[in-house]
């Protein structure tokens, strides 16, 4: 598979809400040559201009102002999505979700083609007391997703971090044509460092804690995902959701940082 980092807009087509995204560009982050454009950016740190060939360019430190016009907003009426102390915090408004056919949830992503490693640190808090974590109560977290464009289905993987009914737990799951398979493992906090990484057909996830550490399988029984099925371009970057009637979730993401990935080695190397 071409290892290809880009990011396009993309227009909406039915199903969740899509709000445009700006500038585009492409790069090659293995093997082959380099192709670089430019393209608009506003207050945020990241530039779209796609020229160093590691996929870096489409990272993001969260440390402006704003929300970078790169990102595309997916369910924003459902969500807020704000910059704040050097984070991206993203607070559902109403009950919304990622699971079967339902696609309610909040997600902001760039477009991604080919195999790619996607880490970031989350912290599943309170909107209410963000020093404490999220719930108990129901459904409520915050992550990672990889999501197939413009589909007549919901078809995706994702990890993410927070309140999984009267636990704390990372959660992994795969969803094929509004199908979703689910898997969860109890966490000390509702704070962790999540990784997604492709290669290939096959979807790799990992947790670890959110100063670091080991990298683990997020769930235990159930990433690696084999999934054929996805197009070799995708949607890809934070999401959150939550369950419930009465949200009470603000998912703060420090970073979002993207590397290309070879091999299945490459994705627990930092």
């Amino acid at each position: 598979m071409t290892a290809v980092i880009m990011v396009v807009a993309t227009a909406a087509c039915g199903g969740p809400l899509e709000e445009g995204s700006g500038g585009a560009g492409a790069s090659q982050v293995a093997g082959g040559g380099t192709t670089s454009s430019t393209s608009s950016t506003t207050s945020s740190s990241t530039s779209s201009t796609t020229s160093s060939g590691s996929g870096s360019d489409l990272s993001d430190e969260f440390d402006g102002d704003g929300v970078d016009a790169a990102w595309t907003v997916v369910n924003g009426d459902r969500f807020e999505h704000m910059l704040g102390g050097g984070e991206l915090h993203l607070r559902p408004t109403m009950n919304t979700l990622w699971f079967d056919a339902e696609a309610t949830g909040a997600l902001l992503y760039k477009t991604v083609t080919g195999n790619f490693k996607l880490t970031t640190a989350v912290k599943a808090r309170r909107a209410s007391d963000p020093s404490q974590p999220v719930g108990p109560t129901d459904y409520q977290f915050g992550g990672i997703m990889a999501r197939a464009p413009n589909a007549a289905q919901e078809n995706y993987v994702f990890v993410v971090v927070g309140d999984r009914g009267p636990t704390i737990q990372t959660e992994t799951k795969s969803t094929t044509n509004g199908a979703s398979s689910v898997k969860g493992d109890d966490w000390p906090s509702g704070d962790a460092q999540l990784r997604l990484c492709r290669v290939g057909s096959m979807f790799h996830m990992y947790a670890r804690p959110y100063d670091g550490g080991t990298w683990n399988i997020a769930a235990e029984w159930g990433p690696p995902y084999e999934r054929a099925d996805l197009p070799e371009t995708l949607q890809v970057g934070p999401i959150a959701y939550a369950w419930t009637n009465a949200p009470d979730l603000r998912a703060s993401f420090d970073y979002v940082r993207f590397e290309p990935a070879a091999s299945e080695a490459d994705c627990t190397t930092d």
